[in-house]
């Protein structure tokens, strides 16, 4: 049975409801890059940062993959005993913006490929995009033509079922997922039967709700 998987992959990568202040979160996203724009902190950084985060969780996701980046962070998180969330950035591709799918697909084919570090004991899934069907069906041309345009959602699926099918080639039985928001899931139901579990971004504070009120908003 699918279930939305709100905790493991949500846009908080959210924690479940904690009691005690030594409990652990789930999992906390991870940031990469040197700024907003790119760039890649050396291993030495990623490292010390997973030796801080181990102590508040066991598990951080990653939004994008380029080659060396993640391989840093898969080895630094093995090392600090860690496990890892994929995620791959990919857009649907229009007059103004660009799908990075292509290179993002073979950053993780050579992961696959050249190393050991995709595995099934230290990746606990891989998102093949994070709201591409948000920015095409809401902000981009989506929005005027709506549900009967496939061109967004077959897209993701096909970003899906590419990613899929080389994984298992390999063996790899980790979850393949689509992350976006609940309004696409109703949108296209379709997406129920074609991911391994359902991906679900939910950012409460955005809705105006509180602390207390995020977490049953959110369910």
């Amino acid at each position: 049975m699918k279930v939305p998987s709100s905790l493991a992959i949500a846009a908080a990568f959210a924690a479940s409801s904690v009691e005690a202040l030594d409990a652990k979160f789930y999992g906390i996203n991870y940031d990469f890059r040197t700024s907003q724009w790119g760039g890649c902190k050396d291993f030495h950084t990623i490292a010390e940062d997973f030796n801080i985060l181990k102590e508040v969780t066991n598990n951080v996701r990653i939004y994008g993959t380029d080659f060396e980046c993640a391989k840093s962070v898969i080895e630094a998180a093995h090392n600090s005993g860690l496990k890892v969330w994929l995620g791959l950035w990919s857009e649907v591709g229009t007059a103004v913006a660009t799908d990075s799918f292509p290179s993002q697909n073979n950053a993780l084919k050579e992961l696959v490929n050249r190393t050991k570090l995709i595995n099934n004991d230290d990746i606990l899934g891989i998102q093949v995009s994070s709201e591409a069907l948000y920015r095409y069906y809401v902000q981009g041309p989506g929005k005027t033509t709506g549900s009967n345009d496939r061109h967004g959602i077959d897209t993701v699926l096909g970003h899906l079922k590419t990613v899929r099918s080389h994984l298992r080639d390999h063996n790899l039985t980790f979850p393949v997922v689509i992350s976006d928001i609940m309004d696409m899931y109703t949108k296209f139901p379709e997406l129920y039967d074609e991911v391994d579990v359902v991906a679900v971004n939910q950012f409460s504070f955005w809705e105006n709700k509180t602390a207390e009120e995020g977490a049953h908003f959110t369910f």
